[in-house]
C-alpha cells in the first residue's frame, strides 16, 4: 500500500509533459501488476477503447477503455500457459480507469504513436519484460529504500497478501 500510495501522490492533474506521463504509467504498472498478480505479461498490451467494431488480435494483450461503463478489462492472449487456458479476460479495479483515461489521452496530445499501454521512458520504445523488471525494481528502491522482484511480489501474495515482510523475507532467499 506504501508503493501505490506514494506513487499515486506523483500524479499531477496536468499531462503537459513527459515527466507526469511517466508517474500515470507507473502508478497504472505496479497497480495493475498488484492487481493481477501476475508476470508481465501485460506490459506489452495495447491500450484501445471498446468499440463494437473492435477486432482483437489472436496473439496480442489489450487493456480496453470502456467509456460507457468507466471499467478496464484487460483481454489476455499472449502469455506463457495460453495454449493450456486459451484467451483470459480479466476485469480491473475500477481505481484504474480514470487514470488510464488520462494516460490515453495524454498519449494522444503528445503525439505518442504505437496504441501500447506501457512506454519505455522515452516514450517511443514500447516496454517489456526487462524493462518491466528494472521498473519494478527502481520503484522498490526509490520509495522503499529496498530492492524489490516481481518474483518477490507474486510469491509474498500467495503466502501473506499485502505483507511487506514477507517481500522481505523471500528477497534475502533469492
Amino acid at each position: 500500500e506504501k508503493i501505490k500510495s506514494v506513487l499515486l501522490s506523483r500524479i499531477k492533474h496536468s499531462t503537459k509533459n513527459r515527466i507526469n506521463i511517466i508517474n500515470i504509467r507507473n502508478y497504472l504498472f505496479f497497480t495493475f501488476l498488484a492487481y493481477l498478480r501476475s508476470r508481465t505479461d501485460f506490459i506489452k498490451s495495447k491500450l484501445v477503447i471498446a468499440k463494437t467494431k473492435n477486432n482483437y488480435d489472436e496473439n496480442t494483450n489489450y487493456i480496453v477503455i470502456n467509456r460507457c461503463d468507466n471499467t478496464i478489462k484487460y483481454i489476455q492472449n499472449d502469455y506463457k500457459t495460453q495454449s493450456t487456458h486459451g484467451m483470459q479476460e480479466h476485469n480491473i479495479d475500477n481505481d484504474t480507469y480514470k487514470y488510464f483515461i488520462k494516460l490515453y489521452n495524454a498519449y494522444k496530445k503528445l503525439d505518442v504513436l504505437g496504441g501500447y499501454a506501457f512506454y519505455q521512458s522515452d516514450l517511443s520504445e514500447v516496454m517489456n519484460e526487462n524493462n518491466a523488471s528494472k521498473l519494478f525494481h527502481q520503484i522498490g528502491m526509490e520509495i522503499l529504500g529496498k530492492s524489490i522482484t516481481i518474483q518477490s511480489l507474486r510469491i509474498s501474495y500467495a503466502s501473506a497478501p499485502e505483507d511487506i515482510e514477507a517481500i522481505e523475507r523471500i528477497e534475502k532467499k533469492y
